[in-house]
């Protein structure tokens, strides 16, 4: 063989390992961008579908006024909303959302509309154990519905048959507790009336919260209770709740004397997932104004 051509064979075998060195140089680059982006979105699927939604938080409030006596101080209200039970909904959610509320040994319990799903239709069995499930929750005074803008159908049956009493639009009820009562409404954007009362503790519930400023434009409850909104299902720091369906996406708000608790719900809207926003609950203690 001349020299030329082993020449030639050295500097081809240098530059066969020159490629392969490239080539690993190459792939390692590839795979530490790759394997962080994968672990990035392997976290954040697991963040959002299954930590976002794990557990229920019970989101407790005392609420202070001039106008809860002895007879109402210490009154505990339970308020939760937007279960959209669906194909996703795991009845243990349900079994865990029923043992919150009855481990705060309510006297009050109220639900503030979207029970199930939009377009979801319940089955004999799932509609049985829906019924049992609600039926459960114990509520010393009693238990109180509202619907949401989804809740048609078995709505009425499964809530009624659960022992909730369903307030229409406009409905103003009087709660007594011992010697003394306080009011608690369905209103929205179409409200006809008003409490008639200011002396008296006045509580509003509505599933919208987008109808708080006209209820607030026609009466001037203490508190009101909505839901709808679940907080806005993902919230980011800085940013809040990314889906955005209200203009009023956080839990609490102070509107002159008026107290406004918006529920995060249990359920999920259309993508079953969460973040930085766990389903939850409220409570309310009634607390009397120290003179």
């Amino acid at each position: 063989m001349k020299r030329v051509d082993v020449d030639k064979d050295i500097i081809d075998e240098i530059d066969s390992e020159e490629r392969k060195e490239k080539t690993k140089a190459l792939i390692k680059k590839i795979l530490w961008i790759v394997i962080p982006i994968l672990l990035f979105a392997l976290i954040a699927f697991v963040s959002l579908r299954y930590i976002g939604n794990y557990g229920i938080v019970v989101k407790e409030r005392a609420i202070y006024s001039n106008k809860i006596n002895d007879d109402l101080h210490g009154l505990k209200i339970v308020h939760f909303s937007d279960i959209y039970y669906s194909e996703y909904t795991e009845m243990k959610q349900i079994d865990k959302l029923v043992n919150r509320i009855n481990y705060t040994n309510p006297d009050i319990v109220i639900f503030t509309g979207d029970l199930i799903s939009k377009n979801y239709i319940l089955s004999h069995d799932e509609e049985e154990n829906l019924v049992n499930k609600l039926s459960s929750i114990n509520a010393s005074i009693g238990k109180i519905a509202i619907k949401g803008e989804i809740d048609e159908g078995s709505f009425d049956s499964i809530m009624d048959e659960s022992g909730f009493e369903i307030y229409d639009e406009n409905e103003v009820n009087r709660i007594f507790v011992k010697n003394s009562y306080f009011n608690i409404a369905n209103f929205d954007e179409n409200m006809s009336q008003d409490f008639g009362d200011d002396e008296i503790l006045n509580i509003v519930l509505t599933h919208n919260p987008d109808s708080i400023d006209t209820i607030l434009d026609k009466s001037s409850p203490d508190i009101i209770l909505a839901g709808h909104t679940l907080n806005g299902q993902v919230r980011l720091p800085l940013i809040g709740g990314l889906f955005r369906n209200s203009k009023y996406m956080d839990d609490y708000y102070e509107m002159g004397k008026t107290k406004v608790l918006i529920c995060g719900g249990t359920g999920n809207k259309k993508l079953n997932i969460r973040l930085f926003n766990n389903p939850s609950i409220n409570f309310i203690r009634l607390r009397k104004e120290a003179k």
